[in-house]
């Protein structure tokens, strides 16, 4: 089983093509045809503006889930039968950990935030779940906006954890220096 694996990745490793369709998404990706200003512009700054917002949506749906429950939402049935107090600290804790990210420059902080940032997606995902199987537009309009969120979210996970790579890459490099 692990030979066939290994054999697949083998083959899209050595692959021409997949080389170069990768080297393109890799460049499109991470939007190498901006300039590097605006690179640094929307990695760092709208990075971090996005993060913000994402605690804020952390503590809404808290809040919301605090007070109300899960009251009429149209949620799918597998949320509602965890305890209310467990998804309302989890939320609580992701929010927490998202802000010490935001907050803090330090090595272990964007560890925890790349974290927080794998998580996170995957509640909104849910929620989007959650809306999609209603039949209203509205509820349709609001699943694929929490589709898009998710995808946002995922994506300054993506970016946090290329930044912990270059900042480990560059102490590497200073200690073989001196």
């Amino acid at each position: 089983m692990f030979e066939r694996a290994k054999t697949l990745y083998n083959r899209w490793t050595s692959c021409r093509f997949c080389r170069y369709a990768k080297a393109a998404l890799s460049w499109l990706w991470n939007l190498r045809f901006l300039p590097d200003s605006a690179r640094r512009w929307v990695f760092g700054t709208g990075t971090r503006a996005l993060q913000i917002v994402n605690i804020g949506f952390l503590l809404v749906w808290a809040w919301v889930f605090g007070v109300n429950g899960f009251g009429t939402l149209p949620l799918w049935t597998g949320l509602t039968k965890l305890p209310r107090w467990f998804v309302v600290s989890l939320l609580l804790l992701l929010a927490l950990l998202s802000a010490w990210s935001v907050w803090s420059n330090s090595r272990r902080s964007h560890v925890v935030g790349v974290g927080a940032l794998r998580l996170t997606p995957l509640i909104w995902l849910l929620l989007a779940t959650s809306f999609r199987v209603r039949p209203t537009l509205s509820a349709q309009v609001v699943a694929y906006i929490f589709g898009i969120w998710s995808l946002a979210v995922w994506l300054m996970g993506e970016h946090l954890q290329d930044a912990l790579r270059d900042e480990q890459a560059a102490q590497t490099a200073r200690k073989k220096e001196s």
